[in-house]
């Protein structure tokens, strides 16, 4: 479990919202609080210190939270990397690979 604040951004209408991924995995994580979208929709993953967003689609809506699948498997490695990171008290680089 990592509980760190990440930013989502959904390819409609909606402005970017703050979460917060507790479960970070090098395919996806899951967020909380739940995202409005239906499964398989697009949405844009990131966090302020990380450098860049990392696209994702909402595999499942869980009571817990909804559980992204990261789109670009080498974005996403390198995001969950960071997250990890941070979570166990490393720094985190941004350009972690």
């Amino acid at each position: 479990m990592v509980r760190l604040p990440v930013s989502v951004t959904r390819f409609r209408d909606e402005p970017q919202r703050q979460c917060l991924a507790v479960d970070v995995s090098q395919t996806g994580m899951l967020i909380t609080p739940n995202l409005y979208g239906s499964v398989r929709e697009q949405v844009l993953v990131g966090t302020d210190e990380f450098n860049g967003r990392v696209s994702a689609l909402i595999a499942d809506q869980r009571p817990e939270g909804t559980a992204v699948a990261f789109s670009d498997p080498e974005e996403g490695r390198r995001l969950a990397n960071w997250l990890t990171a941070r979570a166990e008290g490393r720094t985190g680089n941004p350009q972690m690979s």
